[in-house]
């Protein structure tokens, strides 16, 4: 495996995982502390969080703001005893003799044999110099060979680990991708009915769900909304026989996960869950982030006036004992 893609990878490992763990857990605890803000601002504080996941990072070390740049381009002592000594080495065509010199040097034989002659005790010199440069060298500071094997060595078990977490976790994530497919084909159209009245109440009323399909099922407990393009709902088949205003509701808030376009954001998170599976800030985010988008959804439903409080209250009581809930869906 490439050295320098595993040092890459374990270096941006370190610097973003510990300051994406710094921006989620001050974030998490933010929107904690607030439980009584409005959704909109704890959400957004909440993907605040979970982009720092997505971006490199910013700094290499608590103090000193783009560090690692420095460090990156500074040179290291073999470098700088590489450097010394190829500045004097008569062989690479590098000793201190400038281009118009080497000019005329061609048309005048017994010049060039001059500036031979005077080079060669220049050259004893720089080998002294660069003896000098390597006594300065602390050998305390120099790691045996062995080390640096045993370290690149770990750095590749690390790497395979993450990898393989991350294809186990894609894996998963295809599968329940692959049973919604199946369970959107197996759905049926709503083409009449309660439910279609009601669906035509929202658009008209409220302008959600103009190009949502809306499909029914008798594999599902709970009501459900997926996809981007088309955007779907599918409620459970016994959603026939709820009174208005709760098939009402439970439209509305499926709707508006539509509209806000959570179905695109889910898929954002489990790519980052994917790729940090490991760390526990990116799960907590996730967590949350689900949970505030439900409260969200809940209180459009009360700010449109289709259900009181209360009566929203009994609903999700009965809706939520028997839900399922998938990390692809939005409820």
């Amino acid at each position: 495996m490439n050295a320098h893609f595993v040092d890459a990878w374990w270096s941006w490992l370190l610097q973003a995982g510990w300051q994406s763990a710094i921006v989620g857990g001050v974030l998490l605890f933010v929107v904690a502390c607030g439980k009584r803000w409005p959704a909109p601002v704890r959400y957004a504080l909440l993907m605040i969080a979970l982009v720092k996941f997505a971006t490199p990072p910013f700094w290499s070390s608590p103090i000193g703001l783009f560090s690692q740049f420095s460090v990156a381009n500074r040179p290291s002592a073999s470098a700088l005893l590489a450097g010394q000594n190829s500045r004097v080495d008569p062989a690479s065509g590098s000793a201190a003799n400038s281009s118009s010199a080497d000019a005329h040097e061609q048309s005048n034989e017994s010049g060039r044999t001059r500036r031979l002659e005077q080079a060669a005790p220049r050259l004893g010199d720089s080998d002294g110099e660069a003896r000098s440069l390597e006594s300065r060298i602390d050998p305390a500071t120099i790691r045996p060979i062995g080390d640096f094997a045993a370290l690149s060595s770990l750095k590749i078990l690390l790497l395979t680990l993450h990898l393989s977490g991350a294809v186990a976790l894609l894996v998963w994530v295809a599968r329940e991708f692959l049973s919604i497919r199946r369970l959107t084909a197996r759905s049926q159209s709503v083409e009449a009915g309660a439910i279609r009245d009601s669906l035509e109440r929202i658009r008209g009323r409220y302008g959600l769900g103009l190009h949502a399909r809306v499909l029914t099922s008798t594999e599902i407990a709970a009501p459900l909304a997926t996809g981007v393009w088309p955007p779907t709902v599918i409620l459970p088949e016994s959603a026939e026989g709820l009174e208005r205003r709760e098939l009402d509701a439970i439209l509305f808030h499926e709707l508006t996960h539509l509209r806000r376009g959570d179905s695109l954001l889910v898929w954002l998170q489990v790519a980052l869950c994917a790729v940090w599976w490991f760390h526990p800030v990116i799960w907590l985010v996730n967590r949350s982030l689900r949970r505030v988008r439900e409260d969200y959804c809940d209180d459009s439903i009360l700010l449109s006036g289709i259900a009181t409080e209360s009566e929203y209250c009994e609903m999700l009581l009965r809706v939520r004992s028997e839900e399922h809930t998938s990390e692809l869906q939005s409820h």
